[in-house]
């Protein structure tokens, strides 16, 4: 499972360097190797939304896509 995780990681990295439209952030990083959760930006395009359902996960490490700003 750990491994499928890192690719998706490398892919999304990837994704969102060229395309500048999506940015992968890092929500968690507990010291155990928990399962790794993904979540995806609510329409105002932030992930603060999230905040308190990741203080509650303990040792799931959490990412999100975020959207970026437009210029």
């Amino acid at each position: 499972m750990q491994r499928e995780g890192e690719r998706l990681n490398a892919y999304l990295r990837t994704r969102s360097a060229g395309a500048g439209t999506t940015s992968l952030i890092e929500l968690s990083r507990p010291d155990s190797s928990g399962q790794v959760l993904l979540f995806a930006h609510p329409v105002g395009g932030s992930l603060l939304a999230y905040q308190p359902l990741v203080r509650r996960l303990g040792d799931h490490r959490c990412f999100g896509l975020e959207a970026s700003a437009r210029t």
